[in-house]
């Protein structure tokens, strides 16, 4: 009777499974079950004891296992066992739909200690239709990838409530991985509501070919660890912060992305030490919307944001007491730049003291430029814009300096524009009690005004030129009321001890040519941009990386080779010294010389 008992349990107990099966299977799984049947899990009673168990369980069901699987996580403590089989296996999801969810908030710690560098899933292959979430689950200790995607095709991954603490990687290698795939389809990835605090070296996300959308991102206290490298992909970020993180060069930015697209909006960068908050190169479309970035420092040659070779639109951006080497907010290199209603107050950079724009082009409107400290930094600031070989339009913008510290160039200038076209609208520089600062220093620059007020141009010198010595019959002409300028013919203006060549338009179409030496020059264009004529002393503030570095190596063999030659005098020295102290000497005879 016993038997029968056991065995009509046995009976109900698949015939439940197998229903659950059929429906899209529910099975539960906790760390202190004592269960060991193989198909486990059907109830929190007969839950299994490992997600591998559970994940054999479905395997083995007679059920079609493309039907959801969804995994209840009972509160508890998975993968700590040191001696459990299954630390260096993993789960191959080719072709399954898992869901891993705990049963209670903030109850499901997932300890990496015990696992070596086996991801917990993965896919060698092609997947088709494959998709992973995961739940309120909290991830500490892990060493290597969790998950790993070889070739992803069809494939979802999305996490939620998700924490990941103290976590220390091998040193670039990813938390999430998505290798190159299908180039005609993206994986989609979703993460909402996920924080990343004290995790060591590494990335947390990287991917080829993805849509990877981040909501909520908490990102703090990291060292060395990024939130994602992404190629190819596009990714978008909201509502997220990033605060005291540090980084040396092991990492380019803490959002890294190579081609592809970039759209960040409403997040918070805060009291970052790393290279770069936001680097983005090799094509990238970059759009920044109603974000701050606060009292990071971009160590290196970048800056906080730095867009190559692509495009980057900002608005609505807030940039306060932020440094770096070329541009103390964004250096943008070869990208067109579009930038308006945003205010940058007190960043600091030895060139750019709030925006580097290298080549391309960059309109920048509504926006307001301050500086407004005393700080005492290693290098000198040369001027608060920097435009090289560029294009910029400048519309309706406000800039000032006021106080500031030693670390500022005595002969500072607000607009620095070398080897570029410069359109100026509606643009007010207020250089406080600073007179020996310049509004605008131009070398082969050729630039426009359209409105009040009009700034002159210095040269390199920092010497105002067309202050002296003018020719022409008839000038120009300014009407107080309208603001407006006209002008009957060219006037041209020359000057001595400025190097540098630039030629200012009127909204008129006609042009001022301000040159150096003692002799005068012509001029002459009617409704048309001039050309800037060549300087042969041009200096290009930009400095390459390897340049750098060779300037440094000829210095140091030169300090060494300098040395080495003063210790070869020495030795000389004393070896003469040596052989005239022989030849004056004379032994004396121990013995008496025989008769």
């Amino acid at each position: 009777m016993k038997h029968i008992s056991l065995l009509l349990l046995f009976v109900v107990t698949a015939l439940s499974l197998f229903c659950n099966f059929a429906n899209g299977t529910t099975l539960y799984v906790s760390p202190t079950s004592t269960n060991i049947n193989l198909l486990c899990g059907g109830s929190k009673e007969t839950a299994c004891q490992n997600i591998f168990d559970a994940f054999y369980s479905f395997g083995n069901s007679t059920v079609d296992t493309s039907h959801p699987l969804q995994l209840i996580l009972l509160p508890g403590v998975y993968f700590d066992n040191r001696d459990s089989v299954y630390n260096d296996q993993s789960i191959d999801i080719n072709g399954y739909n898992i869901t891993l969810e705990a049963s209670e908030p903030n109850s499901v710690l997932f300890n990496g200690i015990y696992r070596p560098s086996q991801p917990i899933f993965f896919t060698p292959t092609t997947n088709l239709n494959a998709s992973l979430t995961m739940i309120d689950i909290t991830f500490v200790q892990f060493g290597d990838t969790i998950v790993y995607f070889g070739y992803p095709e069809n494939l979802e991954i999305t996490l939620v409530n998700c924490t990941f603490a103290n976590n220390t990687l091998i040193p670039q290698h990813p938390m999430f991985s998505l290798s190159e795939g299908n180039t005609q389809k993206m994986a989609i990835v979703s993460m909402t509501n996920i924080t990343l605090i004290n995790n060591r070296v590494g990335i947390f996300f990287y991917g080829f070919n993805h849509l990877c959308t981040m909501n909520n991102i908490t990102f703090t206290n990291n060292h060395d660890f990024s939130l994602l490298t992404a190629y190819y992909s596009t990714v978008i970020l909201n509502n997220s912060t990033f605060v005291n993180n540090t980084a040396g060069k092991v990492i380019d930015g803490l959002v890294t992305v190579n081609a592809g697209s970039l759209d960040v909006k409403n997040t918070v960068y805060l009291n970052n030490f790393i290279q770069s908050c936001i680097y983005a190169y090799d094509q990238p479309q970059v759009l920044m919307n109603n974000c701050t970035f606060s009292n990071n420092t971009a160590h290196g040659y970048t800056t906080n944001v730095y867009v190559s070779r692509g495009s980057l639109v900002v608005s609505d951006m807030k940039f306060y007491n932020n440094s770096g080497y070329y541009g103390g907010a964004i250096f943008s290199e070869g990208s067109e730049f579009i930038l308006s209603s945003s205010v940058f107050e007190n960043n600091y950079a030895p060139y750019g003291m709030a925006i580097y724009q290298l080549q391309s082009s960059i309109s920048i409107s509504d926006s307001v430029f301050n500086y407004n400290i005393e700080t005492d930094f290693e290098s000198f600031a040369q001027n608060m814009v920097t435009f090289y070989e560029t294009s910029a339009l400048l519309q309706n913008i406000s800039m000032s300096i006021k106080n500031h510290g030693p670390d500022v160039s005595s002969t500072l200038d607000m607009i620095n524009c070398q080897s570029s076209t410069l359109s100026l609208e509606r643009t007010n520089i207020d250089l406080g009690d600073n007179t020996d600062f310049d509004q605008l220093s131009c070398v082969q620059c050729s630039v426009t005004y359209t409105d009040n007020p009009i700034y002159s141009c210095t040269g390199p010198s920092g010497s105002s030129s067309g202050s002296s010595g003018s020719s022409g019959s008839s000038g120009y002409t300014t009407s107080s009321s309208s603001g407006s300028y006209t002008s009957g013919s060219t006037t041209t203006y020359s000057s001595g001890g400025s190097s540098g060549y630039f030629t200012t338009t009127y909204s008129s179409g006609s042009t001022t040519t301000y040159s150096s030496g003692s002799s005068t020059s012509s001029a002459s264009s009617e409704n048309s941009n001039s050309e800037s004529l060549a300087s042969s002393s041009s200096f290009n503030p930009y400095i390459p990386i390897n340049q750098a570095l060779t300037t440094t190596l000829i210095v140091l063999l030169s300090f060494f080779s300098g040395l080495l030659f003063i210790a070869v005098i020495i030795i000389l020295s004393c070896i003469c010294r040596q052989r005239r102290r022989a030849t004056l000497y004379t032994p004396i005879p121990t013995s008496p010389t025989p008769i």
